[in-house]
């Protein structure tokens, strides 16, 4: 697990990617598969899951919890940073 903290770019509003405040929780999956099972288990009971998505070699779905946030399941392969 890690916290990645950086500076927000000029001319973001709060909250939006890149802005001030807590954009989303990613979380960390070991397998492309398991992505993939997960987002298709959410699904499957009710909750409201868009499509994986691909950034380069990373697998992702992102949902939100009952509030509103935003969270994150990715899996990246060794050497590749799943971080943007």
């Amino acid at each position: 697990m890690f916290v990645q903290l950086r500076e927000a770019k000029p001319g973001t509003r709060a909250y939006e990617r890149y802005g001030p405040g807590v954009n989303h929780l990613g979380f960390v999956a070991p397998s492309r598969a398991f992505v993939a099972e997960a987002r298709d288990a959410m699904a499957g009971s009710g909750f409201i899951v868009p499509d994986l998505q691909e950034f380069d070699e990373t697998l992702a779905v992102f949902f939100k919890d009952p509030d509103g946030f935003r969270i994150e399941l990715s899996h990246a392969p060794p050497g590749v940073d799943p971080v943007d």
